[in-house]
């Protein structure tokens, strides 16, 4: 008779212990439901926005930003050396990378005759500039602004049309 509870018991804890077993793979695989679920729902569903747009609803479609436009960039190589004097009057250096920035190759071909125009222009501006007067970002900032005005000045007077939206200085070194 000992044998036979023995027995019960064993078979008692090893019933209990597959119970346990099943239990826990039902949690895990509840877990990886609510994960594919939440997945679904923030990455793969459909937005309300894209379907009414897809949909051709016309108020979707002027609610929606414009696409923004590709720029084309060309840098005016080689970078521009000019030499000036400081307040103490010791000889100085500037010289700065320009990458001009426009809506489309098109226009920066229009550009190419004209380069040594816009050279020249940006030499005689850069070459004006005092080396006090450039150490601030403010002061940076406003000589990449002149250049714009000076590049779309050259270009409109030779082409009709200011052909460069923007530049930028890429380098810009002091000595």
């Amino acid at each position: 008779m000992a044998q036979a509870e023995t027995d019960a018991e064993a078979q008692a804890k090893s019933g209990g212990g597959s119970r346990r077993w099943l239990l826990i793979g039902g949690a895990i695989l509840l877990l990886v439901l609510i994960n594919l679920a939440a997945l679904w729902f923030f990455l793969l569903r459909p937005q309300p926005d894209d379907a009414a747009v897809a949909e051709g609803d016309p108020a979707a479609e002027a609610e929606s930003p414009p696409a923004p436009v590709p720029a084309a960039y060309r840098p005016l190589d080689p970078p521009f050396v000019v030499n000036f004097d400081d307040a103490q009057g010791a000889a100085r250096y500037l010289q700065v990378s320009v990458t001009v920035a426009a809506l489309d190759e098109a226009a920066l071909e229009q550009m190419q005759p004209h380069l040594p125009a816009v050279r020249n222009e940006l030499l005689m501006l850069y070459g004006s500039q005092r080396a006090e007067a450039l150490r601030s970002r403010e002061a940076k900032e406003a000589l990449r602004a002149q250049t714009l005005v000076a590049v779309q000045d050259v270009l409109s007077d030779r082409t009709g049309e200011p052909l460069v939206q923007d530049v930028f200085f890429t380098a810009f070194v002091m000595q």
